[in-house]
């Protein structure tokens, strides 16, 4: 016995037109990110936190107290840095209280952008982590 499909022709293709329409839509909600080889940020802080971000995929700087290294990637469309990797030194100074945020939240940044020719690093819901001014 021969079974029809009650599907009509016209609507066969519907699935993959949506899955389609679904996936250029995500693509061009995506913003690309800027280009960050080579590049050298600071933050405002006193000592400023810096950032360096090679072309070779290491990233490294200091933290207000600390220097710290790792690695930096673009992955999936989504910027990663870390694990970081810090000197151990004591510190009882205003550095040293900047320092655990801003290496967390290098490790939590997922995005970047350009703004007024500052980067923000920005987390997985687009919230800005930390606002970095080129490095002189």
């Amino acid at each position: 016995m021969v079974q029809r499909s009650f599907v009509r022709p016209r609507f066969r293709a519907l699935p993959a037109l949506l899955a389609t329409a679904t996936l250029l839509s995500a693509c061009a909600q995506a913003p690309a990110l800027p280009e960050l080889s080579d590049t050298r940020w600071q933050g405002d802080g006193h000592p400023p936190t810096q950032l360096r971000l090679d072309a070779s995929g290491q990233a490294s700087g200091f933290g207000g107290c600390n220097r710290f290294s790792g690695r930096w990637r673009i992955e999936g469309g989504q910027l990663r840095l870390g694990p970081l990797a810090t000197t151990r030194m004591m510190c009882l100074t205003p550095g040293g209280e900047q320092e655990g945020p801003f290496l967390a939240s290098l490790e939590a940044t997922r995005s970047a952008r350009l703004e007024g020719g500052r980067l923000l690093l920005l987390d997985a819901q687009g919230q800005v982590l930390q606002t970095l001014q080129p490095a002189p």
